[in-house]
């Protein structure tokens, strides 16, 4: 899922919701640029490696 928003305030809202409902591990935050693009492989890398933990939607096979 992409989220993108022009207000830091949006995506802190929405990171604080996913992080609430367990799904805060994929989240990846790239606002402003502060993150250097090793940085962002690595949390990209990190993001993939932790799908598994992302739980199944009822009715979804894990």
């Amino acid at each position: 899922m992409l989220f993108v928003a022009e207000k830091r305030a949006a995506l802190e809202a929405v990171t604080k919701r996913l992080n609430g409902a367990g799904l805060g591990d994929p989240v990846m935050d790239l606002h402003g640029g502060a993150t250097a693009r090793r940085e962002s492989a690595a949390g990209l890398t990190a993001s993939i490696n932790n799908v598994h933990s992302i739980p199944a939607l009822p009715g979804e096979r894990s």
